[in-house]
């Protein structure tokens, strides 16, 4: 089983507000709050908590035509998902989201060891995600609790939400992984190499063997949508930590399969190639 999520709804269109409080002491930001809206993940959000407890990030959007089904928090290691709660149908009462059946995977993709970041530490992006089943909402409040530490860094790249999460069913023999290295290099007339720094980026190809008509249009929607342009995250097998974060690096490609038990039912087959991000 794979998922896959699109048309992240937290954006900077649609949230009205990004309030951060503390269980205790105070918090210290080095950047600012709006950061979890952008694109990049390195563009992150920073943020000193002076005490150990949880923080809680509280984001109001504008109300929303749609229930949210899974929320994916792109962080540092530093900091894990303590609860998600929303608001349900803006009643002022803040409802625990519910933790049976959900998927949570998180999967260290590098390290940054310079640019700001704790010279103590190496910082690995991680990506929570969590799947709410079937306790739905349009809300208009939502809060991420995280657990801290006094006195570390926390970095948020960014809060992706979505209202459909899309089981696909990717098959397995199609799948293929690239690395790509962002890495240049130049070399001078003496002869010296010269490289500037750079990032591992994953690049993925599969196929998604048989897809009903209505299963297709998920991928009709998703080029129309989000072309080659904007984010989605897929979840290529949730028996491991993988998940990527990026965009399609070309439209997906629908060709038609023929039913064998109809000559009126067409079936498709989907061809997709997405990209990483940082």
């Amino acid at each position: 089983m794979s998922y896959l999520l699109k048309e992240n709804v937290f954006t900077e269109e649609n949230v009205y507000s990004i309030t951060v409080t503390p269980s205790s002491g105070t918090v210290t930001d080095s950047t600012n709050k709006n950061k979890i809206l952008t694109r990049q993940l390195s563009d992150s959000y920073i943020f000193t908590p002076s005490a150990t407890g949880t923080v809680t990030i509280e984001i109001i959007v504008y109300q929303l035509s749609t229930s949210i089904s899974s929320i994916a928090l792109l962080s540092s290691a530093f900091g894990s998902i303590n609860n998600i709660k929303y608001d349900v149908l803006n009643a002022g009462t803040m409802v625990n989201m519910s933790f049976n059946n959900t998927v949570t995977r998180t999967r260290s993709i590098r390290a940054e060891l310079s640019g700001g970041f704790p010279s103590t530490s190496t910082i690995y992006y991680n990506k929570d995600i969590v799947k709410i089943g079937s306790n739905t909402a349009i809300s208009q409040t939502y809060e991420i609790i995280l657990d801290v530490s006094a006195g570390q860094e926390y970095y948020i790249g960014k809060v992706f939400a979505v209202s459909e999460t899309e089981d696909i069913k990717i098959n397995p023999t199609s799948y293929s992984e690239t690395a790509i290295d962002t890495v240049k290099t130049d070399v001078s007339n003496g002869g010296q190499k010269y490289s500037t720094d750079g990032y591992m980026i994953n690049s993925v190809k599969f196929t998604i063997p048989k897809l009903t008509q209505d299963e297709s249009e998920v991928i009709r929607s998703l080029n129309y949508n989000q072309k080659t342009q904007y984010p989605v995250i897929l979840i290529p097998f949730v028996n491991t930590d993988m998940v990527i974060y990026g965009a399609q690096k070309t439209l997906a490609k629908l060709s038609p399969l023929l039913s064998n038990n109809s000559a009126t039912d067409w079936y498709w087959k989907a061809t997709m190639h997405i990209e990483e991000e940082l």
